[in-house]
């Protein structure tokens, strides 16, 4: 279905207008963070490999152990132990997979953070550990972050501006 009316403007361009060589490299700037991390990750990959994909993809590294290294590093950032690099997502808890998949948004140094109801099927006490490193995050990068959520608590504490959609 193609749009008939609007526009999706970032940093004042138009995304509706770009080719898709421009849309291509646009994935670098702006990283999802989905709602269920279980299902962005590649089950038959380590978790370094999974994290590790994206700086090779963008060509951020071009040698495993340089890979390895910022990878250890991301993960660490985002509250992980660099061990996690050597196990798998079934391996890991809900919380430490919404970490993963946040370390994987933030691998490309991205300057749009997309979050999409990050804490859905998270109990209290890993929610609240996933905001927090959200709200740290926000702190450390100058990125933008739009976070979508139906939890107007939350909303209320983690964003300055809101705007609904019906």
């Amino acid at each position: 279905v193609e749009p008939t009316a609007g526009e999706i403007l970032f940093e004042g361009n138009d995304l509706m207008a770009y080719t898709p060589q421009q849309l291509r490299a646009l994935r670098r700037e702006a990283q999802f963070v989905f709602q269920d991390p279980y299902a962005s990750l590649n089950p038959r990959k380590t978790i370094g490999e999974n994290i590790g994909e994206a700086l090779l993809y963008h060509g951020l590294v071009s040698d495993r152990e340089k890979q390895s290294q910022i990878v250890a590093e991301i993960l660490v950032r985002v509250g992980l132990t660099p061990d996690a690099m050597q196990r798998y997502p079934h391996q890991l808890s809900g919380g430490m997979q919404q970490r993963v998949a946040i370390a994987m948004a933030l691998a490309n140094d991205p300057s749009m953070l997309i979050l999409d109801e990050p804490t859905t099927g998270l109990d209290a006490t890993v929610e609240a550990e996933v905001l927090d490193l959200i709200a740290q995050l926000r702190q450390e990068l100058s990125a933008s972050i739009l976070f979508i959520s139906h939890n107007l608590a939350v909303v209320s504490k983690m964003c300055d501006r809101v705007g609904v959609l019906y």
